[in-house]
């Protein structure tokens, strides 16, 4: 047997659904398990007689259980039709509104047994919580006690999600997952809901894991590709004009400088252009392409000229950095000048020889 605590969020006769819940344990967040519940009660007009099972958990304890009708919870009890009669004055409220709820149970992760758990249970701790309370003006929060719920020995967890997207797992409705979801939760941090059937309660669920229809997960991967992140042309054009005035701060320094020695790693400017984030989207591909021809035509805007041995001025220009013809007509000059002394050498020695 299994020691576990009954958590119930409902509604009485005449007052609302009680946002601190009408039982739990003295160690459960109301704030953080209210959250999961109130997301499994969305769209709460498409809940069908099977309810809705869930199990949430953090690194202390799990909670375990269903939303339903209260109605339908009981027509699921193996009990005499006389007694169901009975508990269905206590499926309406004062205007005559369904009334639904969620029943379940937290359990410490420190006991690693899994429990069986039946509607009846549920049924149980309603009868023990909810009917005493059935007809105050007042709502207040009952300190659960444990319960002693058979132990599970058939349980295989062996079941992969069909889809994920967006950090969501998807299930088809067809599998009951409830059973596999508690072992989990024993031992790991989980948060499954069944039977959702509404594609908008699916977007604004709070679940890591969902089970639904075959058409509501089509159309969620459909409208929600995967991301693929990409740095832009515009991030691509910033990128190297950054790194153009870098390259011309350098050269500003060694103007002004005497003879700084050269590391290897200077010579060679990775630009980093993009990454993928993703895989199996080849439709992207031509953007990857198109940054990398850019790449290396800004690679080879920016070679410099200098050697290990000369250390000469850099030459660049306003359009790139590899602008050698000031040097060049220099070196032109000076070599006919050189020629136009030797000739008027040679007349001058003509001359004297005479």
């Amino acid at each position: 047997m299994i020691e576990c605590y009954p958590v119930i969020y409902t509604r009485t006769f005449t007052c609302d659904y009680f946002a601190n819940f009408h039982a739990k344990p003295d160690f459960i967040d109301v704030q953080w398990a209210r959250k999961y519940i109130l997301s499994a009660m969305d769209s709460i007009d498409t809940l069908d007689s099977s309810g809705r099972e869930i199990v949430f958990s953090n690194d202390e304890y799990l909670v375990f259980g269903i939303v339903s009708y209260t109605s339908d919870l009981i027509n699921k009890c193996a009990i005499s039709e006389n007694e169901k009669g009975n508990l269905r004055n206590y499926a309406f409220d004062c205007k005559k509104r369904h009334i639904y709820g969620f029943f379940g149970f937290a359990l410490y992760k420190t006991n690693k047994q899994i429990p069986k758990v039946e509607a009846k249970d549920y049924l149980d701790i309603f009868k023990e919580y909810i009917i005493p309370a059935w007809n105050q003006t007042y709502s207040e929060t009952k300190i659960s006690t444990g319960v002693l719920l058979n132990q599970d020995n058939d349980i295989k967890v062996t079941t992969n999600s069909s889809a994920s997207r967006n950090e969501i797992n998807f299930y088809s409705n067809t599998n009951n997952l409830f059973k596999e979801f508690i072992c989990k939760a024993a031992s790991e941090r989980v948060s499954y809901c069944s039977n959702i059937t509404d594609y908008q309660q699916i977007k604004n669920s709070t679940f890591s894991s969902i089970a639904t229809t075959d058409n509501n997960i089509n159309r969620y991967l459909r409208e929600n590709p995967e991301k693929i992140e990409v740095v832009n042309e515009r991030t691509v054009s910033n990128n190297i004009t950054n790194e153009q005035s870098k390259y011309v701060k350098r050269n500003n320094d060694f103007r002004n400088s005497d003879r700084p020695s050269f590391n290897s790693a200077n010579k060679n400017k990775e630009l980093k252009y993009a990454r993928l984030n993703s895989r199996n989207d080849a439709k992207r591909y031509d953007d990857i392409k198109n940054i990398d021809a850019e790449k290396k035509a800004y690679q080879n805007n920016a070679k410099r000229t200098y050697s290990d041995t000369d250390y000469g001025d850099f030459n660049y220009s306003e359009n790139g950095f590899n602008n050698e013809k000031k040097s060049v007509n220099s070196s032109l000059i000076e070599q006919l000048q050189e020629m136009i002394k030797q000739i008027i050498d040679c007349i001058l020695s003509l001359f004297k020889s005479r």
